[in-house]
């Protein structure tokens, strides 16, 4: 008598069962740049803290908190600069009580400051500084290890790696074939001159802001480059260009790792697979309405968007409501993710089971 037909469940439990008892594929070490789509064969783990020092997360003054006691437009403080920090930098001194010193983007923050005010709360004073806002201890700081610690697993053994992996996997210092330039016009000018010749487009991240070294808006004013985008209201990633130069895109995204992974699935990625002759329908996100299974407890002045995961109708965002975990600096907490949930201007803290619009990445 012929057996009855096992069941979907059974034979899927019966065949994957099977396959893990066949000898595993010998191991390859390969450039990371070919790792994309590859399965980590053994556990992969972070070599230091990420960021390695108290960084700031955008361009203006670090501080002692307890000197912008006070401080308004109507009654600014007034102290002296006594110290400039650009990424990259080392603070050469502590910072002394009552002074400031200008600190851009994802520079290291001095021994003493415990905050940081953004420029636009100030006169962007070069020798003295007029504060118009007090600021709170550990305001506007990325602390050691926030985004990644020394020793953490980032991707165990059996991990599909995606490009989220990939990034968080170079900032630990594992080989990937990348360029970068000085903070020069004429020598990134050269350079994206020189990539133009060679490349169908040139995506660039980092200098786009309104930091004093973010020089890529008047490189492409001297490449003559037609502005397609300049600045869209998001956040985060709402310093992005994109133009049009000799027949090819140019993409500048912000120098923040999220916000730059945000705005290349959002804008950069449909726009290469469009210029790649992919029918305009399927290189456009995918909307879709979801549950959200956790919530966000910030409000949105203007368009928030949210790395998540979604499935079968529900929708999670990383870190448990962790707004940290929504650092445009961090990008760890993009691994695993598939969508952004999209939080319309003007909303305030979004609760769990609340419906959202998803933007399902394009594939």
């Amino acid at each position: 008598m012929n057996q009855p037909f096992c069941s979907p469940v059974k034979a899927l439990r019966s065949v994957l069962d099977a396959a893990a008892l066949l000898p595993s594929p010998s191991p390859e070490t390969i450039p990371l740049e070919a790792a994309c789509g590859r399965i980590a064969a053994a556990d992969l783990c972070a070599r230091m803290d990420q960021p390695p020092f108290d960084r700031s997360p955008l361009d203006g003054y670090a501080l002692h908190s307890a000197d912008t006691a006070g401080a308004s437009r109507e009654t600014p403080v007034t102290l002296p600069v006594v110290m400039k920090l650009y990424a990259g930098d080392a603070p050469a001194a502590a910072l002394p009580a009552g002074c400031a010193a200008r600190i851009m983007t994802g520079a290291p923050l001095p021994e003493g400051a415990d905050c940081v005010l953004m420029q636009e709360l100030t006169d962007s004073g070069e020798e003295t500084v007029q504060l118009y806002a007090a600021v709170k201890p550990l305001q506007n700081v990325v602390f050691r290890g926030e985004d990644v610690a020394a020793g953490a697993v980032i991707a165990p053994a059996g991990t599909v790696l995606t490009p989220a992996h990939l990034g968080v996997l170079a900032g630990q210092g594992f080989a990937v074939e990348r360029q970068q330039c000085s903070d020069d016009p004429e020598v990134i000018t050269g350079k994206m001159q020189e990539l133009l010749t060679r490349c169908d487009a040139v995506i660039t991240s980092g200098g786009v802001s309104v930091g004093q070294k973010d020089y890529l808006p008047l490189v492409l004013e001297k490449l003559g480059a037609q502005l397609v985008v300049e600045g869209v209201a998001q956040k985060p990633g709402s310093p992005m260009l994109a133009a049009t130069l000799g027949g090819k895109l140019v993409f500048c995204l912000s120098g923040s790792p999220f916000a730059a992974a945000a705005t290349l699935e959002q804008y950069a990625i449909p726009a290469l697979l469009r210029a790649a002759g992919r029918r305009e329908e399927s290189c456009i996100p995918a909307r879709a309405v979801c549950t959200l299974t956790n919530g966000f407890s910030k409000p949105s002045k203007g368009n928030r968007y949210l790395r998540a995961t979604a499935c079968g109708g529900k929708v999670t965002l990383p870190g448990a409501g962790n707004t940290e975990a929504h650092s445009s600096g961090a990008l760890s907490a993009m691994m695993g993710c598939n969508c952004l949930v999209e939080i319309p201007a003007g909303s305030g803290p979004v609760e769990p089971g609340t419906e959202v619009e998803v933007l399902c990445f394009v594939q």
